[in-house]
């Protein structure tokens, strides 16, 4: 931690109140303090920002001072040079949720702000320098419009004139997802392998960013050996459509969800089932930190609707035969089912009324109200 002082002493001794005010800078020193203590509570806010939000919290667990110095050079230049030598501008200022000086669970800090767009601006100057001629896009943040569901994101292409913009989120997909090792490594200088982990599947980033999976004893293996040699946390890719991340999204509201996700396996826990405990960038309610998943879950999460279909299927006939019937698969089934076109809307729906006798059923407590929030948000998808 006494570089990570460091760099709030850069911060905090620095004068004049170009680009920030010296009040703004006293409010970045607070957060930097406050997310490396409790790196789990660094969100992403209602931005597409998953990625790099998990990024920022493995770097606060491991190498705080090199988020610290991140936040502090673009506090006080404006300006942010990476290990590589990449430079990037970044406007330092906050917007929207990241102005107060303390933020609402599931808002982002304005220090998270000025870490997660640079570190996807050097994202996407990586992709730039894979094009001849060299890309001229940018990743910026601006202003939200209020009721307009803009997250103020821009991918702008400064190659043409005027200047284009082009989407509104960081363009992180399977084919360049190592580009968050590199990212990484960029940062801190150091060399690091297999800090993401992915289920196999077509057209995945094949360099040694990615550790790809194609089991779940492989999964559960990769987390054993990452907690044994004391790499944890990993970067895990997972899909929001699937539980648990769907209900812990609110049913596709939370920033960013919908489709693919990025969340941080932060301990592993062996047994019958082994167990893993999961940061989500969204808030603490979507955190599995305490309340831990076992990785047979887990690993559901990281392929599409039809091995999703699959596994549950197996878990439920597994379940019946025990006896012990599981009413929230159930309607998940039905809900992934339905999305897939699988069954028709008629048949959802005769199935959605048999459960709901089930759930009327369920003793009150908990579990009911885990039940009665899957029906919400799946009534609200449909």
């Amino acid at each position: 931690m006494t570089e990570t002082y460091k760099q709030l002493d850069r911060l905090l001794s620095a004068k004049g109140d170009q680009p920030l005010s010296p009040q703004r800078r006293d409010i970045l020193a607070e957060q930097i303090i406050r997310q490396a203590a409790r790196p789990t509570n660094i969100d992403q806010g209602q931005h597409n920002t998953c990625s790099m939000a998990s990024v920022e919290t493995r770097m606060y667990n491991r190498n705080p001072s090199d988020a610290a110095k991140l936040v502090t050079d673009v506090a006080l230049t404006g300006h942010y040079t990476n290990s590589d030598g990449i430079r990037v501008t970044i406007n330092p200022g906050p917007h929207g949720e990241s102005r107060p000086r303390k933020t609402a669970d599931g808002d982002r800090t304005h220090a998270s702000e000025i870490f997660q767009v640079t570190s996807a601006n050097l994202h996407v100057e990586m992709e730039n320098r894979k094009t001849d001629p060299k890309g001229q896009l940018r990743y910026e943040q601006h202003p939200t419009k209020p009721g307009s569901g803009d997250t103020g994101e821009h991918i702008i292409d400064y190659g043409v004139k005027p200047p284009k913009l082009l989407e509104n989120d960081p363009r992180i997909n399977d084919g360049n997802m190592g580009n968050l090792r590199d990212v990484y490594t960029s940062i801190t200088g150091k060399a690091e392998k297999n800090i993401v982990v992915a289920k196999e599947r077509d057209g995945l980033d094949l360099s040694d960013g990615i550790k790809r999976v194609n089991s779940e004893k492989e999964f559960s293996d990769v987390l054993a050996k990452a907690k044994k040699d004391g790499k944890l946390p990993l970067l895990l890719s997972v899909d929001a459509n699937l539980e648990p991340f769907w209900t812990d999204s609110g049913g596709g509201t939370a920033g960013g969800s919908g489709g693919g996700h990025m969340v941080t396996v932060t301990d592993y826990k062996p047994g019958n089932p082994a167990q893993v405990a999961v940061d989500n960038q969204w808030n603490k309610v979507s955190d599995h930190l305490s309340k831990t998943l076992s990785v047979h879950d887990l690993y559901a999460t990281m392929g599409d609707n039809a091995q999703a279909i699959t596994s549950l299927e197996q878990d439920l006939n597994a379940a019946r035969k025990a006896g012990h019937p599981d009413t929230f698969k159930e309607l998940d089934l039905a809900r992934l089912k339905l999305k897939e076109e699988t069954i028709t809307p008629q048949d959802y729906e005769r199935e959605i009324a048999r459960l709901i006798k089930d759930v009327a059923k369920a003793p009150a407590g908990a579990a009911r109200d885990r039940l009665n929030d899957k029906l919400a948000n799946d009534m609200t998808e449909l």
